[in-house]
């Protein structure tokens, strides 16, 4: 489980800087349906994700319905 909480302590912190201007992100807030991020926004993710190597994504496999938190992605990079 610690790897899952450093994942998503990570991923909060890279998308707060990337796309909410560095104002503090909960694990539950929706990334997609609030605007914060696009489709150029998913690539980055997707492009992170692969360099850390938690996994490799191709972006067009994220479907916002499953992956619109940080929790929701966490589950997805441990599960895939």
């Amino acid at each position: 489980m610690a790897d899952a909480e450093n994942l998503e302590i990570v991923l909060q912190r890279f998308i707060s800087q990337h796309f909410n201007a560095g104002l503090p992100l909960a694990a539950s807030d929706s990334l997609f349906y609030s605007g914060m991020i696009d489709s150029l926004g998913v690539q980055e993710i997707a492009a992170f994700l692969s360099d850390r190597g938690s996994k490799e994504i191709i972006a067009t496999e994220i479907v916002e319905n499953d992956l619109d938190t940080v929790s929701l992605l966490v589950q997805w990079v441990e599960n895939g």
